[in-house]
């Protein structure tokens, strides 16, 4: 993290919901951070624009500008690793937003992706998690953290080394190729027409797609996104609504046969993955799932051993590329579409409204060889559970939190603001993780009872120490 030294200490309130209204009383120079970081997933996604959407103000899924919150502040794009960093942290309730970019491993334009507010990655599962609005229980999420390793949850790097499992790489393979074909038979039906489909139109199309994948996917047991058969009637009964739905929302596009055309992609999408998946794992009953077959001859897949995204698509990423080709072809023939007209009005998509971290501030006094912790405080987007030190979803429970430097709790809380008590700290990285919500712990608003959907971190960066015996102290926001 680079550190910019200002000559002036600025209250974290004033940086996030207002112009300048004074000093911190110890009168230090300040270092400002940027604002959350994080990866965009399917493979890296490269070249993707992503921006802080705000929940409660704007138009959904575009950046608004010159409105309050004006969102075109937060914009910036994907590294070809997949990495950005929010040039501010948003002040004001908010997802994740990535649109267009390109899918490093197979090469295809990625689908539109959404994450919760702090999450560090952004990807297919994320947004599911995101649009799963109808589960008070969790139980999508537990279904997704089920495929994946021990340890393991939706909100992590897909993409890195050992993240998945053949269970999770095939239902993640079925999803992005399911999305992905239908969004390229829609442009190919446009393509056709002469039409132009406006990038929100695409976007809204891509997000009920995964709405209704969300909900269904929500009502399953435990267990059953592991098994081929289930996974393609289940992803069917999804995508006959959501292309329903897409219809209907979007008088310029026509669609014959929605379950037809479910059926297709459904099947196709999870008989190429179980293939794609059971050639890289030497597992002959994967091999052998044809569309024809995929929903009658039910494959459990296995949830270990732990799998790499790259390593198992090595080679055979053209099998997904032949599917979505094929399959687009043949939907498309199905699909009527005129340019999106001026007056187009984008649907709701509902969307999870969990509580974000909008804020914090780390005010720290060089005292010799280690930093004295003056202040830290977190500022929530909304009022937070903060009964006592023992609840288990209380802001005050030092069980929710993890430092990578000891002697730091939570002590008071008041008006969305949480104040933590530390001692001395070394140069270099100073890592917070507020851990997320769970059945039985984690962060939850008082308000909704819902939580933090994913692990939030923040990592200050303290300046190394010259080794005197106090000086000046550093404010990092």
């Amino acid at each position: 993290m680079q550190i910019r030294k200002n000559a002036l200490s600025i209250s974290l309130l004033a940086l996030l919901f207002g112009p300048l209204a004074g000093c911190l009383s110890s009168g230090v120079p300040t270092a400002t951070s940027p604002g959350p970081a994080g990866k965009v997933v399917q493979g890296a996604v490269s070249g993707a624009t992503v921006w802080a959407d705000a929940l409660s103000a704007g138009t959904q899924f575009i950046i608004d500008t010159g409105t309050s919150p004006n969102e075109s502040a937060t914009e910036t794009t994907t590294s070809s690793a997949g990495g950005y960093t929010i040039p501010v942290t948003p002040g004001y309730k908010y997802a994740i937003l990535s649109q267009g970019g390109t899918d490093s491993i197979t090469g295809e334009k990625a689908t539109t992706l959404i994450a919760p507010g702090g999450a560090q990655c952004v990807s297919p599962l994320t947004t599911l998690a995101e649009l799963d609005t109808n589960d008070p229980n969790g139980q999508l999420e537990a279904n997704l953290n089920a495929l994946l390793p021990a340890g393991e949850t939706f909100g992590a790097d897909i993409t890195a080394t050992g993240a998945l499992t053949p269970a999770s790489m095939v239902f993640l393979t079925s999803i992005t190729t399911a999305v992905t074909a239908f969004d390229v038979a829609i442009q190919d039906a446009a393509t056709k027409s002469n039409a132009t489909l406006t990038p929100q139109q695409l976007d809204d199309i891509n997000l009920t797609l995964y709405s209704q994948m969300a909900g269904q996917f929500s009502t399953l047991p435990a267990g059953s996104l592991s098994n081929t058969a289930t996974l393609a009637a289940s992803l069917q009964t999804a995508l006959t609504a959501a292309i329903s739905t897409i219809a209907t929302n979007n008088p310029n596009i026509t669609v014959a046969n929605p379950s037809t055309i479910a059926a297709t992609i459904a099947n196709n999408s999870v008989a190429t993955a179980a293939n794609v998946v059971g050639i890289a794992t030497n597992n002959a009953a994967l091999q052998n799932v044809t569309p024809g077959n995929v929903q009658t001859t039910a494959v459990a897949v296995l949830t270990s051993p732990a799998v790499t995204e790259q390593v198992v698509l090595s080679g055979r990423v053209q099998l997904i590329t032949n599917t979505v080709t094929s399959v687009a072809g043949t939907v498309a023939a199905s699909i009527t579409v005129a340019s999106t007209p001026s007056t187009y009005s984008p649907p709701a998509i509902p969307i999870a409204t969990n509580p974000t971290i909008i804020g914090y501030e780390l005010v720290a006094q060089n005292t010799g060889n280690a930093w004295s912790i003056q202040s830290l405080t977190m500022t929530f987007s909304d009022d937070m559970v903060a009964t006592n030190s023992t609840d288990a979803h209380s802001v005050l429970n030092p069980a929710n939190y993890q430092f990578n430097q000891p002697g730091c709790s939570p002590a008071s809380y008041s008006s969305r603001v949480l104040t933590f008590n530390c001692g001395s700290v070394g140069s270099g990285a100073f890592t917070i993780t507020t851990l997320s919500s769970t059945s039985t712990g984690g962060v939850w608003a008082s308000a909704t009872s819902q939580g933090l959907l994913v692990n939030n971190v923040k990592v200050f960066t303290l300046p190394t120490l010259t080794g005197s015996s106090g000086g000046t102290g550093v404010a990092l926001f």
